[in-house]
């Protein structure tokens, strides 16, 4: 997804001098929001873009702290738990970056209100719910955190190399290049083909990579790169990212596409 970054606004001040020396006692079977990490499923009823990467990470500690993605912009901040389920999110600070993509804006506006309306929390090993009263306002579900290797593959990729094609590289794609975005460990890559969208599953174990089920919207584009570029993707076997921040795909032992990361 591009964005155009407008600097850091922190939504709230600094947890204050009075807050950092107040001790919160975790809730009893908080044990659970500790252990994975949450992404985003469903907002005041309705699902959520599955190509959305908002998620939550909670750590416990004398402040209960909790940190993670709207889908655009970093957040971080404080929570309260008191009794069995009650939570309380205090003002959250947010980096500010404008993104292009009008659903996921709309996701971030309607997830942090969410954040801030929520009074309860019910979790079990793969679902976490707030809820104020009667209403659930969010969902998410729980997955393992991104492992170290997962990390550095995670974000966006765009596309500098493409193999085995007589056309020049900029003949292909002479608007905009493809580009790759991964949210390990969600099993799910999303991108732009150099002029449509397009979605798809990913499975990773070590440094093998497998691509499948590319679904992209359905727009003529200039060039013919976009189809060359979604198939030699379904052919990767194995990947490794170099010193230099750079992904190489492979087919066998053989590069066949090259990224930087955006």
């Amino acid at each position: 997804m591009k964005k155009i970054f407008f600097g850091t606004i922190v939504i709230s001040l600094a947890i204050s001098c009075s807050n950092t020396k107040k001790t919160t006692t975790p809730a009893a079977g908080s044990e659970v929001l500790y252990q994975q990490q949450w992404n985003l499923t469903e907002l005041q009823g309705k699902p959520v873009a599955t190509s959305t990467t908002a998620h939550l990470l909670f750590t416990a500690g004398q402040i209960n702290r909790v940190s993670g993605s709207t889908g655009c912009n970093r957040l971080n901040g404080v929570y309260e738990l008191s009794g069995t389920n009650s939570i309380k999110f205090l003002p959250l600070a947010v980096t500010r970056m404008a993104s292009l993509d009008n659903n996921a804006n709309e996701t971030e506006t309607k997830f942090l209100a969410a954040l801030q309306q929520a009074t309860a929390w019910s979790a079990t090993t793969d679902e976490l719910v707030f809820s104020n009263g009667t209403t659930v306002v969010a969902k998410l579900q729980g997955v393992k955190p991104a492992t170290a290797e997962e990390k550095k593959l995670n974000g966006s990729w765009e596309l500098t190399y493409i193999s085995g094609q007589k056309i020049a590289f900029n003949g292909l794609f002479p608007d905009k290049k493809p580009t790759i975005s991964f949210n390990l460990p969600a099993p799910l890559i999303n991108g732009n083909g150099s002029c449509n969208g397009y979605g798809g599953k990913v499975k990773v174990d070590g440094n093998t990579i497998t691509v499948s089920n590319i679904i992209s919207t359905m727009m003529a584009c200039e060039g013919g790169g976009e189809p060359i570029f979604f198939r030699t993707l379904e052919k990767i076997t194995h990947y490794s990212i170099g010193a230099d921040n750079s992904l190489t795909m492979l087919t066998g032992d053989i590069a066949v596409m090259k990224f930087v990361k955006k």
